[in-house]
């Protein structure tokens, strides 16, 4: 079923369709008065032309998604097209699991499989939040009990802080994008770097703090970064599309910003967060997060 688009309050001449169609869908015999112009704004419903043609007389059309006004999405897209350096802008929305609009627009194309910047960040906080779930892991462990590297006032750095931005550690570095090094020698290089805040004291947005909160879960975990994501939040979602390689393949994965996705994978990811952290597996269902988490 395709959702039919109007205007709040006036009918889209899909919706006319269908309407016109359940009335002759209906068994010999019976009839329905339908009024000329039904307002439909959130309640009317509509059916793909391909189901309409598949339908008998006494059978009662599937009903599809709800009439909804859609044009000002795409007028958001093309205006940031206009007036931004975005070459191309892929815009998705969902209700309830079904997909109500998906679009591209420019240069994009629907699904490109494309680097995600921050929107990484959302991934490894479920990654993080997997391990505290399951008891391997807690936010409040510091930086000293897993990585000797820290001393002074950075051993004392919690993994909660780590992940809010309040570690007191640089915003940046070069060696979370060195893709050379691994993890554990990113972590041991950060561990020298002075500090710029006292931990837990003020907020300074970036990626180094993340970077080592990802070291901290690969020895939690026993696996690799890229590892502890396909295996606890990727596999179990169905995100076939979506890895650490934004910038290529590296055991130095930048856990802040180098995830790439799809839109429709990051949808799946999205959709098990909406529902509890609870996916439908081939087995059944899965709860790949707490509802705490």
């Amino acid at each position: 079923g395709v959702g039919c688009e109007g205007a709040p309050g006036r009918v889209s001449p899909r919706c006319i369709a269908w309407q016109q169609s359940r009335a002759m869908a209906r068994p010999h015999g019976t009839s329905r008065r339908l009024p000329a112009a039904l307002p439909v704004a959130p309640t009317a419903w509509a059916l793909a032309a391909t189901l309409l043609a598949g339908t008998s007389p006494g059978q009662q059309p599937i009903q599809a998604a709800p009439c909804f006004d859609l044009q000002p999405i795409r007028d958001g897209a093309n205006s940031m097209l206009a007036n931004t350096t975005a070459r191309g802008v892929e815009v998705r929305l969902a209700k309830n699991g079904a997909d109500l609009f998906a679009e591209a627009f420019g240069t994009a194309g629907l699904d490109d499989r494309l680097p995600i910047a921050s929107a990484t960040k959302w991934l490894s906080g479920a990654v993080i939040l997997s391990l505290v779930d399951e008891g391997l892991l807690s936010l409040d462990d510091t930086c000293g009990q897993w990585l000797p590297s820290f001393t002074g006032q950075k051993a004392a750095i919690t993994v909660r802080q780590l992940f809010t931005h309040t570690s007191g550690l640089p915003e940046g570095s070069s060696v979370i994008s060195d893709p050379n090094i691994t993890l554990a020698q990113a972590a041991n290089q950060i561990a020298q770097l002075n500090l710029v805040a006292v931990p837990g004291a003020e907020f300074r947005y970036g990626g180094v703090s993340m970077h080592v909160a990802g070291r901290i879960a690969e020895l939690a975990g026993g696996k690799r970064w890229s590892q502890l994501f396909q295996e606890r939040i990727a596999a179990p979602c169905g995100m076939s599309q979506t890895d650490y390689f934004g910038f290529g393949f590296t055991l130095n994965p930048r856990v802040a910003g180098g995830a790439r996705s799809t839109a429709g994978d990051y949808m799946l990811f999205l959709a098990m967060l909406q529902n509890g952290g609870l996916v439908q597996g081939p087995q059944g269902p899965v709860q790949v997060l707490s509802q705490g988490a």
